[in-house]
């Protein structure tokens, strides 16, 4: 990700990056949990997306995943929607 984005590995992790249980990098994310690199128009860095994010919202989310994840919206709403087959 710091090459997609120019830069240095080093500035890349101060920039973007946090220290989770003393253990692991994770990047950092908005005070309502949204991802540093989510804006309006979509993924920044999408072409570059990391294992945390490929792994969203299958094998971890959060508590305000729904109010921010289009595609947890979008299936949530579908199975809400009664199907044209239960006439």
């Amino acid at each position: 990700m710091a090459a997609h984005l120019g830069l240095d590995p080093f500035d890349f992790v101060n920039r973007y990056c946090e220290l989770e249980d003393r253990q692991k990098l994770v990047l950092k994310k908005h005070p309502d949990e949204r991802c540093i690199f989510l804006q309006k128009g979509g993924c920044q860095v999408h072409e570059a997306k990391p294992k945390q994010c490929r792994d969203f919202p299958k094998n971890w989310k959060t508590e305000k995943s729904l109010d921010y994840c289009e595609g947890m919206k979008k299936r949530r709403s579908a199975k809400k929607e009664p199907s044209s087959f239960d006439d």
